[in-house]
């Protein structure tokens, strides 16, 4: 039993979970890279609001104000964002994974207005309540403070919050990483078929007008022997539930007529020959389907090797017996076909049974496949062609490159990694950003006691040593955190995962190199601006 909501979105909920926490992390870089440019201008402003509230303005009023001002700074943000999400909602809605429920339907309607309201609230109070209670706690004791200067707490805060950055720009980091790593391997795998310069087209005859089977049969016949008359066509076949495509059924036998407990149970597909060669799918030992197996004549099949290791451990299946579960013989294996990956790419291959369309009860739609050395394109209007000179009436109900199955099969893998790849180069954007900003200031700060180091001797080279000492341990802080923080939140991204451990040390090296890379430069560009100060006008500052 499965419930209809479990059905519709049980596979989605992962990754759409996933990706709302990423949204949410890049949020919260943002809030936070916010509150450190709140703390930096507040201190600016100490003497302005020690003078307010020495005129009466309360504490509270002066944290309403800046609450205030970090709000409305959100909500400029959120009209800047809302109109860039009209303009760029229908590209992303187009790019989106085919097995996304309702993706028609998504759009700026009054629940998404609605959350971004909450979302202007939140990220107001989240970048804003720091500042405010920094900047109006004790003012009559900030004001014997040199009015240019931050306090040790406050530079304690924001090395902190830059900190806490650099640690949930690694964590989306690594998981882009993994993703992007785990659609590489997708895209490498083998699948036990080759996909290039192969066509397919869906047959569906009406099984009112074509009733009886050995019509329909005939039907096919014609169609591939039309088909394989084509300039350029290497092979030609049919199979009822194309691989990717269309899944596949399961039958049950036995492998013990006289034992009703040697009951087993695989997929199955029916094919005409001409197909395993269409599709390049291997027979590693027998021989493939073929014209003689006809209507009356002995029933045959194929099996693949992940059944034939399953049933005949031994390593002797051909010449072997299945039966159906009433004990009739059900056929003969002639031939062990290689192992293909029939339900996704991402999927491990599944035991099957290939039985030919001549001795099969199936014979209804049937896919058409075609290997041919032209532009796979170039054959489309041929194969309708072809398919309505047999019968004008007969629906084609799909016609499509099989290497453009493939590519399908793997949108969501290249979807999700695309998104988090976007989502970390803003966080790590976001955290160079923290990084360069925070040593900015505090160089900004202490810009007369960096002249008067260089006044009593301490060489430039000293200067950028400290400042980039300064930076980079924030960084390696945050990113010995943020490692923490990864291995535990990228176990969430497992099921999107293939062949990709949640704890890759490769793909953690690389996002922390880069990290690194660009926290260096963040803190490269103030150091060195640090180194040149001038001394004399530090001097003359502090007299």
């Amino acid at each position: 039993m499965v419930v209809l909501q479990d059905a519709l979105f049980g596979n989605l909920r992962p990754a759409m979970f996933v990706s709302l926490g990423a949204v949410g992390l890049v949020l919260l870089i943002a809030c936070a890279n916010v509150a450190n440019l709140g703390l930096a201008r507040s201190a600016a402003r100490r003497k302005e609001l020690t003078v307010r509230h020495a005129l009466g303005a309360s504490r509270g009023r002066l944290a309403r104000q800046l609450l205030t001002e970090s709000t409305m700074l959100s909500g400029a943000a959120a009209v800047v964002g809302l109109a860039a999400a009209r303009i760029f909602l229908p590209m992303v809605v187009s790019v989106l994974p085919a097995g996304i429920t309702r993706a028609e339907e998504v759009g700026l309607d009054g629940s998404v207005l609605l959350f971004c309201l909450s979302a202007l609230v939140v990220t107001g109070v989240l970048s804003g309540s720091l500042p405010a209670v920094r900047s109006t706690k004790n003012p009559e004791f900030r004001v014997a403070r040199s009015q240019r200067g931050a306090g040790a707490n406050e530079h304690t805060i924001n090395k902190g919050i830059v900190v806490g950055k650099i640690a949930l720009a690694l964590v989306l980091a690594y998981g882009a990483g993994l993703l992007v790593k785990s659609f590489a391997r997708l895209t490498n795998v083998e699948a036990g078929f080759t996909a290039e310069n192969v066509m397919t087209i869906r047959v569906a005859p009406s099984e009112q007008k074509f009733s009886d089977t050995e019509v329909r049969r005939a039907l096919y016949s014609q169609i591939l022997e039309r088909v394989r008359g084509l300039p350029g066509v290497e092979a030609a076949g049919a199979i009822h539930f194309l691989p990717i495509a269309d899944g596949g059924p399961g039958i049950n036998y036995l492998i013990d007529p006289t034992d009703p407990e040697s009951r087993q149970s695989s997929g199955y597909r029916v094919i005409t020959p001409g197909y395993l060669e269409a599709m390049n799918i291997q027979v590693l030992r027998g021989r493939a389907i073929n014209d003689g197996d006809r209507t009356g004549s002995e029933p045959v099949g194929l099996i693949n090797a992940s059944l034939a290791e399953r049933l005949f451990p031994d390593g002797d299946a051909i010449g072997k017996s299945l039966y159906r579960t009433d004990g009739r013989t059900f056929f003969t294996v002639v031939g062990i076909a290689g192992d293909v990956r029939q339900s996704a790419v991402g999927l491990p291959p599944l035991p099957e049974i290939y039985l030919p369309l001549s001795q099969s009860d199936w014979a209804s739609a049937m896919t058409i496949v075609t290997r041919t050395e032209r532009e796979v394109q170039e054959m489309t209007a041929e194969l309708r062609e072809i398919v309505h000179s047999v019968d004008p009436g007969l629906p084609i109900t799909r016609i499509v490159a099989m290497d453009a199955i493939v590519s399908q099969s793997l949108a969501s893998p290249r979807f999700y990694g695309i998104l988090f790849s976007v989502f970390a180069v803003l966080a790590l954007m976001l955290g160079g950003i923290g990084v360069y900003g925070l040593v900015s200031f505090a160089v900004s700060n202490r810009s007369d006691e960096i002249g008067i180091r260089l006044a009593l001797g301490a060489t430039r080279g000293d200067i950028v040593r400290q400042e980039l000492r300064t930076g980079l341990t924030m960084t390696g802080v945050g990113m010995g955190i943020g490692l923490l923080a990864a291995v535990g939140a990228s176990r969430l991204l497992s099921s999107l995962l293939f062949e990709v451990s949640p704890f890759d040390l490769p793909v953690f090296a690389g996002t922390a190199g880069v990290l690194a890379v660009i926290a260096l430069l963040g803190v490269s560009i103030p150091a060195i601006r640090a180194s040149r100060i001038d001394p004399a006008m530090s001097m003359r500052a502090a007299e």
